[in-house]
Order: structure tokens, then C-alpha cells, then sequence
């Protein structure tokens, strides 16, 4: 008996402890304007910013030529081989049907399935074409990010598999949606200038800049606060505590905004940090239990 009764004192006394640590948090969570240890502070700093958008896409050749197997029959020559350089009107296959198959433009053999003396079904690719002289990349472009993209916008692209960035331009948009759940999604073509390499197919990460800011004065995201009207201000240091102060603010990074009046390089924002503020309930925890650092 008396060891059932000291294990039920040990969950009181562990219950009461979770039960503190969830009160002296809600506490200091809840005091939104008693700077206490959960506020973090930042300066308000010069410097630049932009707003940037990244889209997936892939490398794609927009001049190619399938040739196909008109009928049933065999093949009686083949004139071209894998990974040949030839040019518009040079001879690849001929068949036993009599039908003579050239190529269509300058490029390279970049398929050749076939064999003389193979028997054929109609529609068979038989050899494929690509001029990689050329090539470009389709992205594809949700309805949220479409108000980013432009005729002659410059973009980053990057090739994941080969680990390099080229330069390219927004040549296109697709304004006919495809759908995927709810959202409704749009392709762009980037024109590049072909680097040694890639090759279609490869996929690709493209950044573009929509809006940017050079000299800006900058504060952190967290730092802006929003009131009742979704007006946003800037919690500062004043009369013996805090207060609001309103700003305007233009564009955002993510990490940063940037603040267009309101507010100069050198003001010191606070703003709520949950570690801190998790980080002060426990500390007040441990002095209310007369706790210390072993």
C-alpha cells in the first residue's frame, strides 16, 4: 500500500508540473503587449530586395521529325546510324514496299529502332530526328503566379543534372488551362541558349525576379504586425513600454519587407518569438519551484 501511494503522488507531483509549464506558458503567450522575454527585437536596416518566383519545367525540342512505317514490310536499307549529324533531304531508310524516308531538317539521328531486314507493322517509329541546336523549356505556371509572367521576361534556368545556369527569355504563354484538383494550371516556354549537354528531357528549376527594391529599408517579416483594420505598424519602445507604430510597406521577400514610410533605418522593432517565449515559462517554472541550473 504505501508504495501504490507513493506512485500516485509521483503522477500528482508530474501532472501539477505539466500543468504549470501549460499555465505559464498560456500566460506569456497570451500578453501580447508586456514585452517580457518573448519579444526578439530587429533594426531596421538598408539594403535590397526582390520578390522571386521558381517554376519546374523541363527541356524540350521544338523541332523534330518520327518517321513511321506507312504499311506492313521490311525494312531493305537503312543509309543512317544512332547519333549521326545529317541534313535536310539526306536519305535514312528504305523499305521493300518501295517507300524512300529522308529527313526533314538538320539535326541529329537521336533514334534508329530498326535493322536491314526488319519486319515492320504500320505506324512502327522507325527513326527520330532532333535538331538540339535548339532547344527550349516548358514551365508550368499555377493561377497564382501568373500575373509574374511576361513576353520577354528574363529568367534564370537552372539544370539540375548537369548542376549549371543558363539565361533564358519567356518566349510564350499558354493561356488554355489544364487542371489539376482545384487549381488551374498554365505552360510557358523559355527560349535559351543551348549549353553543351543538355539534352531534352532534363528537368529544370526557373527563377525570375518580379519586383525588386535597391536601398530599401528593410525589417523582418515577423516584425510587422497587423491591427484590427489589417493595417500594419511596428512594435516599438515608448512611453515606459510599448507601442504601436503605423508604417507602409511594400514588398516582401518572405524573410523581409520592405517599409516605404512610417519608419527609418535604425528604429528597433520587436516582435514575438515562440521560443523565447516558450524558453521564459520554463525559466519562471524553474525559479517558482526554486529550481536552478545542476
Amino acid at each position: 500500500m504505501a508504495g501504490k501511494r507513493k506512485n500516485r503522488k509521483k503522477w500528482v507531483v508530474t501532472i501539477l508540473a505539466v500543468l504549470a509549464v501549460a499555465v505559464i506558458a498560456f500566460m506569456f503567450l497570451s500578453k501580447r503587449d508586456n514585452a517580457g522575454p518573448m519579444y526578439a527585437q530587429d533594426m531596421l536596416t538598408v539594403g535590397d530586395i526582390a520578390t522571386v518566383f521558381s517554376f519546374t519545367g523541363s527541356v524540350t525540342a521544338p523541332n523534330s521529325q518520327a518517321l513511321a512505317a506507312p504499311s506492313d514490310t521490311t525494312v531493305r536499307e537503312v543509309y543512317a546510324q544512332a547519333n549521326q549529324a545529317v541534313k535536310k533531304g539526306d536519305r535514312l531508310l528504305r523499305l521493300e514496299d518501295g517507300t524512300l524516308l529522308k529527313s526533314d531538317l538538320d539535326g541529329e539521328v537521336t533514334l534508329l529502332s530498326v535493322r536491314k531486314g526488319d519486319v515492320v507493322t504500320a505506324g512502327r517509329t522507325l527513326c527520330e530526328i532532333t535538331d538540339l541546336s535548339r532547344l527550349e523549356v516548358e514551365i508550368s505556371i499555377d493561377e497564382y503566379d501568373v500575373e509574374a509572367i511576361s513576353l520577354g521576361k528574363q529568367v534564370d534556368v537552372y539544370v539540375t543534372a548537369l548542376d549549371r545556369h543558363v539565361d533564358g527569355t519567356i518566349q510564350s504563354f499558354n493561356k488554355q488551362a489544364a487542371k489539376s484538383g482545384e487549381l488551374a494550371y498554365y505552360t510557358a516556354v523559355v527560349a535559351i541558349d543551348t549549353p553543351e549537354g543538355v539534352l531534352p528531357g532534363m528537368q529544370v528549376e526557373v527563377t525570375l525576379t518580379d519586383r525588386e527594391a535597391k536601398g530599401a529599408v528593410l525589417v523582418k517579416a515577423a516584425a510587422v504586425w497587423f491591427d484590427e483594420r489589417n493595417e500594419p505598424y511596428l512594435l516599438v519602445a515608448g512611453g515606459g513600454g510599448y507601442e504601436r507604430l503605423p508604417v507602409q510597406t511594400g514588398i516582401s521577400d518572405g524573410s523581409y519587407v520592405q517599409i516605404l514610410s512610417g519608419a527609418s533605418a535604425g528604429t528597433v522593432a520587436y516582435y514575438e518569438d515562440a521560443d523565447l517565449s516558450l524558453n521564459g515559462a520554463y525559466m519562471m517554472m524553474r525559479m517558482r519551484n526554486g529550481g536552478g541550473s545542476r
